[in-house]
């Protein structure tokens, strides 16, 4: 979002509204942030907090594109606090998913990715703005990324599967493996 609020506000003549829309943007990511480490217990590894990130996401970018300029300061305080919200809990996913020795090589996919996804977004928003003309399309990568988190939170396994209760059992199997083959003492 950030590469693209000034050049697009350029475009549609409403250059004044950059700085406040880029503070806006990044400041609402700090209560966000700061409210998941509060409920982080709650959040972590449910469905809905990115189903609903998602939704916020994508109706958050096609406020910004399709309703009155200056509503774009809403918005952005939306896409801001949606997508920290989703890029803190994406980063509590992993040690969730993955067994204990995954953990590190899960998180690494994981922030690579993301951040592969952040530097390609922007490169195909410009591409589609240059072939259509049209500086609204520079956030299609956006509204695709928020369909996809939509989806993908649908997907993701049940809190039951890899929640505490599960990371109780595996550990309860993993010392019962060990006695076993641990041979007695004399």
């Amino acid at each position: 979002m950030n590469a693209w609020i000034a050049s697009y506000n350029q475009a549609i003549h409403y250059a004044y509204l950059t700085p406040a829309a880029l503070t806006i943007l990044n400041v609402s990511q700090l209560p966000s942030s700061l409210g998941v480490t509060f409920f982080a217990q709650r959040l972590a590894g449910h469905r809905w907090p990115f189903v609903a990130a998602g939704v916020v996401c994508f109706v958050a970018i096609t406020g910004w594109v399709f309703t009155p300029a200056p509503l774009q300061l809403f918005w952005a305080a939306l896409l801001g606090g949606s997508s920290a919200l989703v890029f803190t809990l994406g980063i509590a996913l992993p040690p969730l998913l993955a067994g204990p020795g995954e953990v590190a090589r899960l998180t690494g996919i994981t922030i690579s990715l993301t951040y592969a996804v952040a530097f390609v977004g922007p490169i195909i928003g410009g591409q589609l703005w240059d072939l259509f003309h049209l500086p609204g399309v520079a956030f299609l990568p956006v509204a695709l990324a928020s369909i996809m988190l939509i989806v993908l939170g649908l997907l993701l396994p049940s809190y039951r599967a890899f929640g505490p209760a599960a990371v109780v059992e595996h550990t309860s199997v993993h010392k019962t493996d060990v006695a076993k083959s641990t041979p007695p003492t004399k």
